[in-house]
C-alpha cells in the first residue's frame, strides 16, 4: 500500500495537471479578433515582422490593447501596456485549454497507478509462511 507521503504528492501533481491542462495555440480569423472584449493568453504578429505574446489583451472598435507581466524585482507586479492597430495584425492566435488532451493524459496517469496499486496489493496478499527451516537431521 502506497505511503501517506506519496498519495499526497500524486494527488498534488495529479492537482497540477488537471488546473494547468494541455494548453494549445489556435489562431483567429480576423472576423473574431474584436468578438470579445478581453482575452488571456494572446500572441501577435503585426504587418512590419514584429512579435508579441500578451497575459491579455482588450479590444476596442479597431485597436488591440495588450498587457504585458514585466520581469521586476519589486514587490509588485509591473505590467507593460501596448497599443496596435487592428489593420497592423497579420496573424492573432489565442491560447485555450485542449481538455480532451488534458483528459487522456490525466486518465492514463490514473491508469498507471491503479494498475501499480493493485500489482503491490496482488504480491503483498501472498500468505507469508516464514523463514524456511532445514529438515531435521536423523
Amino acid at each position: 500500500m502506497p505511503s501517506t507521503h506519496h498519495r499526497g504528492r500524486f494527488l498534488a501533481a495529479l492537482a497540477c495537471l488537471l488546473a494547468s491542462g494541455c494548453a494549445t495555440l489556435r489562431e483567429l480569423p480576423r472576423a473574431e479578433y474584436a468578438a470579445r472584449p478581453e482575452r488571456k493568453g494572446v500572441v501577435v504578429d503585426t504587418r512590419e515582422g514584429l512579435h508579441y505574446k500578451f497575459d491579455v489583451a482588450s479590444f476596442g472598435p479597431d485597436t488591440l490593447i495588450g498587457q504585458h507581466l514585466r520581469d521586476t524585482e519589486g514587490a509588485f507586479e509591473e505590467y507593460s501596456t501596448i497599443a496596435i492597430p487592428l489593420e497592423s495584425i497579420a496573424r492573432m492566435q489565442v491560447r485555450n485549454t485542449n481538455w480532451l488532451r488534458t483528459g487522456l493524459l490525466a486518465g492514463v496517469v490514473v491508469a498507471i497507478v491503479v494498475t501499480t496499486v493493485a500489482a503491490r496489493a496482488q504480491n503483498s496478499s501472498a500468505p507469508d509462511t516464514g523463514p524456511e527451516l532445514p529438515p531435521p537431521i536423523p
